[in-house]
């Protein structure tokens, strides 16, 4: 990044950084003070749960988000037959995930189906296509488009191209469990607590057996700095829980202030909420950082 900056002939950038960016920009901000405008940070990771529990809290985050969807389909039944009450889609979740453990349709099987839907959980704006394929699915003998509907949105470039990165940088940050029996309690313990991932996000991966260790110890978060930092998070989003941003404005203390928003999803802005819109952009355009944390009441979306 700071290469970056040097490339462009700047003494300072601004930054955006969503999720994974989230953790990115305030390390930058830490080891270049003196070389950072203006940090959004949408979404935001736990810097104290890099990255084997931020990953790990997938399962929980799916289970604080998923009942927007129940919802949204519930006042849907006559279209798509999931359900009439949010309590009901869900039975029809794990009926369906069931079924799909039992016999795959059309090359989806009852794993691929949690991690599909629990994919598609990041935007009110892909409800539709996640109802459709529930139907798909539990129509009696049907070819379900599952493979088309996992790689639809896949840019052209090599098919392990985004995962083969994601474990480079994942396993080069931190170094990660190497004990079987701890991935294997682990998976006990949340299929229990988060039963619509069924322990899968608390599985063993191959940062498990990754051979190269890290080259340095994780950057300190802290609130030493400027006062330029802004940090944005949805109350019920499934990738990086809503306590990750209350952390991270805990240890960025006065150097932040947290906007937090009452809606589901992954990543706020732009779009999805017109009062974290109106600070983002005062932010971004003018530097302006609220006063103190602000919160966004719910708004409806737009239609998908």
């Amino acid at each position: 990044m700071d290469q970056i900056r040097k490339a462009l002939g700047e003494q300072r950038i601004s930054y955006y950084g969503t999720s994974y960016g989230t953790y990115l920009g305030p390390v930058y901000a830490r080891l270049f003070p003196g070389r950072g405008d203006r940090f959004l940070l949408d979404s935001a990771a736990d810097p104290k749960m890099i990255w084997r529990e931020q990953f790990r809290n997938w399962g929980l985050g799916t289970e604080l988000r998923f009942p927007d969807f129940g919802k949204w389909a519930a006042a849907r039944h006559g279209v798509y037959q999931l359900g009439r009450t949010a309590d009901e889609v869900r039975g029809k979740y794990f009926e369906l995930a069931s079924a799909l453990d039992a016999a795959p349709v059309g090359g989806v099987n009852g794993d691929m189906f949690r991690q599909l839907t629990r994919s598609k959980l990041y935007s009110d704006h892909e409800f539709p296509a996640l109802a459709q394929l529930w139907q798909d699915l539990g129509r009696s003998g049907a070819t379900a488009p599952g493979a088309a509907v996992a790689t639809a949105a896949s840019p052209p470039v090599p098919d392990d191209n985004f995962i083969a990165a994601h474990l480079a940088v994942t396993c080069g940050d931190v170094s990660w469990p190497r004990s079987l029996a701890h991935y294997q309690r682990a998976v006990r313990i949340d299929r229990q607590r988060f039963p619509m991932v069924g322990g899968m996000t608390a599985n063993i991966t191959p940062r498990a057996r990754w051979p190269l260790a890290p080259r340095e110890k994780p950057t300190e978060i802290t609130g030493d700095g400027p006062e330029n930092l802004l940090i944005l998070q949805n109350l019920r989003d499934p990738a990086t829980i809503y306590t990750g941003g209350v952390h991270l404005r805990q240890l960025l203390g006065d150097r932040t202030k947290l906007v937090s928003i009452d809606q589901g999803g992954h990543v706020v802005y732009p779009g999805n909420n017109t009062c974290a819109d109106d600070l983002a952009t005062r932010f971004l355009v003018d530097g302006v950082v609220p006063i103190r944390d602000r919160f966004c009441s719910a708004e409806t979306p737009p239609a998908p």
